[in-house]
């Protein structure tokens, strides 16, 4: 939300000035703004991903490829999924808990990715 605010100002955050431009769309008959357009200045290091999250990543992209905001915000808030579930027993804008995303698919336990969100706040914590 921070995010887009700064976007829509065309302020980018500091952090993201080298790797991120801004297009603002206007409609050609009202000349308003349709949308905003952020066009990477460089590809990604893809390599902090697992081979299943980059395939996650290439699905979701093929997805929504032609969707607005709005609808993928649709789809990511649907009732009783992650976001939702955050909201009404946490509160809006509390951090969505990672273990809400596995499924029956997923390829660890919920007892797998405790582990290993135990080590990765511990290493957090060791090299800070």
């Amino acid at each position: 939300m921070k995010l887009h605010k700064e976007i829509s100002k065309d302020k980018i955050p500091e952090e993201l000035k080298d790797c991120l431009e801004i297009s603002k769309e206007k409609d050609e008959t009202t000349g308003e703004e349709k949308y905003i357009k952020l066009i990477p200045k460089r590809r990604p290091n893809l390599d902090v991903f697992t081979e299943r999250e980059k395939e996650i990543l290439e699905k979701v992209a093929t997805i929504f490829k032609d969707a607005q905001a709005k609808d993928m915000t649709e789809v990511s808030h649907l009732k009783n999924e992650p976001w939702d579930k955050t909201k009404r027993e946490k509160g809006m804008y509390k951090k969505i808990d990672f273990l809400l995303a596995l499924d029956k698919e997923a390829l660890v336990t919920t007892e797998m990715a405790k582990e290993r969100i135990r080590l990765s706040k511990e290493m957090k914590e060791l090299f800070q």
